[in-house]
């Protein structure tokens, strides 16, 4: 059975500028490019839309999340280990649940909440 088209068009391209910013973190700027060059080539989207979605990328800054698993070692009883990598993963996936906006401070606000919350370091 062959694929509907545009539920192909759907997953390859991003949808909004949050879905952008979302494949520019995940996948990186080239990857990225080639989606819409593949959409293109395939004749799989007006060609108006896809110059869209190509300048808004050609504008947009790959997300940096603004916190490093060093920065949360600062909160009180954080200890380095894989408890300190799951406490970040969780901050990571919260930032990018909010369109990647949060600041640094913000980020190590929310991990002192989920560290409290959860309390990773407890034995």
């Amino acid at each position: 059975m062959r694929p509907n088209t545009k539920d192909f068009v759907k997953g390859l391209l991003p949808a909004s500028h949050n879905e952008m910013l979302c494949l520019l973190y995940t996948e990186k700027r080239t990857s990225t490019e080639d989606r819409i060059v593949m959409a293109a080539a395939l004749n799989l989207a007006p060609h108006r839309e896809l110059l869209h979605l190509w300048q808004q990328l050609k504008n947009s800054e790959e997300p940096q999340l603004p916190i490093k698993g060093k920065d949360l070692l600062a909160i009180e009883a954080v200890e380095a280990g894989p408890a300190l990598g799951e406490l970040l993963a969780e901050v990571e996936r919260w930032w990018i649940e909010n369109k990647f906006l949060p600041t640094r401070k913000e980020c190590i606000n929310q991990a002192e909440k989920i560290f409290t919350a959860k309390n990773y370091f407890e034995k």
